[in-house]
């Protein structure tokens, strides 16, 4: 579980544990299980990009991150993968996927977006009936 990360960008600050747990407590009352699979879903890509990257200098492997990431204002709350600062890990191909796509579009989108719609079909009742007050 990595901490919470706040805005966007460079303007994006970690919390500190104490602000981690009560952003985590109040999410949790709001929407039951949110993060929590946000995050399982991420990690479980991230596992399988990181086991699947070819490796050359190591440096676009090494680079592959995952955190959760909340927008300002509080609008967006997202799992996101990332280059780490490493450019070129959008343009890797590897000879797996013979020289057709990039390992990011094809390890790191495309599951993405796939997770996020089943995500969404799965927790918006849960979330719909919280915020209609209505028992689980």
């Amino acid at each position: 579980m990595g901490k919470l990360r706040y805005g966007s960008g460079i303007a994006t600050v970690e919390m500190d544990d104490t602000m981690d747990q009560l952003v985590r407590r109040a999410i949790e009352v709001s929407q039951p299980g949110l993060v929590r699979r946000l995050e399982e879903t991420a990690q479980r890509i991230h596992a399988e990009t990181v086991a699947k990257w070819p490796v050359r200098t190591g440096r676009s492997k090494a680079g592959l991150d995952w955190y959760m990431a909340i927008k300002e204002g509080g609008t967006e709350i997202r799992a996101v993968i990332s280059t780490g600062g490493v450019p070129y890990t959008f343009y890797v191909r590897p000879l797996s996927l013979y020289g057709g796509n990039t390992g990011w579009s094809e390890w790191v989108q495309r599951p993405m977006r796939e997770a996020g719609a089943k995500l969404a079909i799965e927790l918006g009742p849960i979330i719909a009936r919280q915020l209609t007050g209505e028992e689980r």
